[in-house]
């Protein structure tokens, strides 16, 4: 016997998104291709506040859509500016082609940085990158295996 997890379609969050595409030139991300999915109960999902999947050829068929962002309770918790970036965070997630995902990786980081927390944070971020891929672009990260810390940042 399968356990189904209850959601539930939140096309709400379709306004919040277009305005992060607009206000972004992510003009690639076509918003009817997404489904907003809100989970009515709490799930194990850790510190994981959104996550974006691509959806497989069936269902594609089926509903029209090629992505789907989700998100548990806790994310209905969050402020409203904490809501934004993580919605901000997840679109990044669909590549400019819009037929995969984009995995994390350190420039993602720094844009949702420089736009939500202004340059101290950009600025610290950026000098751990540096230090961090000693010079080497485009290297990939896990989630929460970066933290920037209050103190010395040799500025």
């Amino acid at each position: 016997m399968s356990k189904h997890v209850k959601r539930e379609i939140d096309n709400g969050l379709s306004v919040l998104a277009q305005s992060i595409i607009d206000e972004n030139s992510l003009d690639y991300i076509n918003i009817e291709e997404i489904v907003f999915v809100k989970y009515l109960k709490d799930i194990k999902s850790g510190d994981v506040l959104g996550r974006c999947c691509l959806l497989g050829d069936r269902t594609q068929f089926l509903s029209d859509k090629k992505f789907m962002i989700e998100f548990p309770p806790e994310y209905y918790k969050l402020t409203s500016d904490q809501q934004r970036r993580v919605m901000h965070h997840e679109l990044l997630h669909i590549h400019p082609k819009g037929d995969r995902l984009v995995d994390h990786d350190i420039q993602e980081f720094l844009e949702i940085a420089e736009k939500y927390d202004g340059l101290d944070l950009y600025k610290k971020i950026k000098l751990l990158k540096q230090e961090w891929n000693n010079g080497k672009e485009g290297k990939k990260i896990k989630r929460g295996k970066i933290k920037v810390e209050d103190g010395d940042d040799n500025e």
